[in-house]
């Protein structure tokens, strides 16, 4: 994506960064709930209320990670045209929904966001500079 945004250099970092983010958010949720399920039976019951309260309530680093992905994506998209511009308008939306109160369904869309841009990507199919870069 840096080779197509010209201007906007600096948002494909902004955005890898996101995704660092939000992919680290989601190893803590699984390494939580892990730990849950692996340990249930030998942990004192507060460890164990613990644990599962920091799997309900630790999901900011994967919000922020996901809302700085979509929002700097999108970004990226409307101003370059990478790929398609409905997609950049699509991922802008659900970054900023993703840190409202519907944000478990932003994060729903989010990954289907993922996979069409990648079935976009994956077909050549993004109808801007990057499309016809070697």
């Amino acid at each position: 994506m840096q080779s197509a945004e010209g201007t906007t250099a600096g948002l494909s970092a902004v955005a890898r960064a996101g995704g660092v983010v939000a992919a680290l958010g989601m190893l803590i949720f699984a390494g939580l709930m892990f730990t849950l399920g692996d340990t249930a039976e030998s942990l004192e019951p507060a460890a164990t209320q613990a644990l599962n309260a920091l799997n309900a309530d630790f999901f900011f680093p994967l919000a922020a990670g996901m809302a700085t992905f979509l929002f700097a994506s999108g970004l990226v998209v409307v101003r370059s045209g990478g790929l398609p511009q409905w997609l950049g308008w699509a991922a802008l939306v659900i970054g900023v929904a993703s840190v409202t109160p519907v944000g478990f369904f932003a994060f729903l869309a989010s990954i289907l966001w993922v996979l069409v841009a990648s079935i976009v990507l994956a077909l050549g199919r993004a109808g801007g500079p990057a499309a016809s870069a070697p």
